[in-house]
């Protein structure tokens, strides 16, 4: 089971940082989430709103944390994603445009990532939850919202918890 924990706001696309697939450019919109749900990346005008932010990102996979920064930026036409170190080095940047994924490391970084991944876990994160439901492809699967001391986003398959995204402010 995939169990994530996202905190500062965040995203789960870091727990996807070190599983490593080469760079790309490429137009196939399905992401596997999970060996039995995959994900249909969506179109930037879906989330019904651009904006920008700088957020730190902070997420555990597999028993490892990372974090890094990101500057996203969404309109009608595209989301830009540019990962930056603690210091603001810029580390890759990532265009997603009229259904074709432009992925650029810097040669530093020597870190493969997963760009429909990270394009996933955004939309995960940040789109809305009645635009959520349209974009999974698996069967017994439910998306849900909980608010206590603080707001948690789950995926469940068959009653388990998929992926788990927890928001807070700071």
């Amino acid at each position: 089971m995939k169990r994530l924990n996202i905190f500062e706001g965040i995203i789960l696309w870091i727990c996807l940082l070190f599983l490593g697939c080469p760079p790309h450019r490429g137009g196939n919109l399905r992401v596997r989430l999970a060996p039995a749900i995959s994900w249909k990346l969506a179109s930037p005008q879906t989330l019904g709103r651009s904006f920008a932010a700088l957020q730190l990102w902070k997420g555990t996979f597999r028993g490892k944390t990372f974090q890094f920064l990101s500057q996203i930026e969404v309109d009608r036409d595209h989301i830009v994603i540019v990962g930056l170190t603690s210091m603001g080095q810029k580390l890759f940047t990532l265009i997603y445009r009229h259904g074709k994924i432009d992925y650029q490391a810097e040669p530093y970084f020597r870190v493969s990532l997963r760009p429909k991944s990270i394009l996933a876990d955004v939309q995960l994160v940040m789109w809305p939850m009645n635009k959520l439901k349209k974009h999974i492809i698996a069967k017994n699967f439910l998306v849900r919202e909980r608010k206590k001391q603080q707001y948690i986003r789950e995926v469940v398959h068959q009653n388990k918890v998929i992926i788990r995204i927890r928001y807070e402010t700071t």
